[in-house]
């Protein structure tokens, strides 16, 4: 191949060559069977096979090159097919844990929503509790009161009626009595 630099290979040089002697040499000869004749034809076989062994070898290359070509082109089928493979995996993966997680934010959300219920209900019966207990108590207050009223008015009776009983006593007569008695002496 490093023949090629020059400005006809060899090939090409014996297909002038053949041209030649067919255009220059065959004309000048009377018998068909001269040497220039001959010389013709053995230059002309020569060339041809020549030609088909370059151009063999050139198929040979040219077939190399396909079937490396294809062997590429089926190793990247095969790569692409197992990429494929790979991807539809990964893909199944992440619907997987996409559905994995949106069930656990619904279980998430579904638990929050239960527990806020049942707080409301927790606070719900602890006001009631409350509630009650502030009645309960606002009714032993009443009924404090009530019994305080009672009481006071039961003291207060009983505070008239020691007085009037001391005013009728006799003894408070005869104290009265000393005390203006005394009075008078002054």
């Amino acid at each position: 191949m490093s023949n090629r630099n020059r400005n006809f290979t060899f090939f090409e040089g014996l297909v002038i060559l053949v041209v030649m002697l067919n255009n220059f040499f065959i004309p000048i000869s009377t018998a068909g069977h001269s040497i220039w004749h001959f010389l013709y034809w053995l230059v002309s076989f020569s060339a041809f096979a020549m030609f088909t062994l370059f151009y063999e070898e050139k198929l040979n290359e040219k077939d190399n090159e396909i079937k490396q070509l294809n062997d590429q082109i089926k190793k990247l089928q095969e790569d692409y097919q197992q990429l494929e493979h790979q991807k539809s995996l990964l893909q199944h993966r992440v619907n997987i844990q996409e559905q994995t997680n949106e069930e656990i934010a619904r279980l998430a959300l579904k638990e929050a929503s239960e527990l806020i219920d049942k707080a409301k209900k927790n606070a719900n019966m602890i006001l009631s509790e409350s509630l009650e207990y502030v009645r309960s108590l606002s009714d032993e207050m009443s009924d404090f009161k009530a019994q305080a009223v009672k009481f006071r008015a039961s003291v207060e009776k009983m505070s008239k009626d020691i007085l009037e009983s001391i005013d009728q006593s006799e003894v408070y007569n005869l104290i009265n009595e000393d005390k203006y008695d005394e009075g008078d002496s002054l």
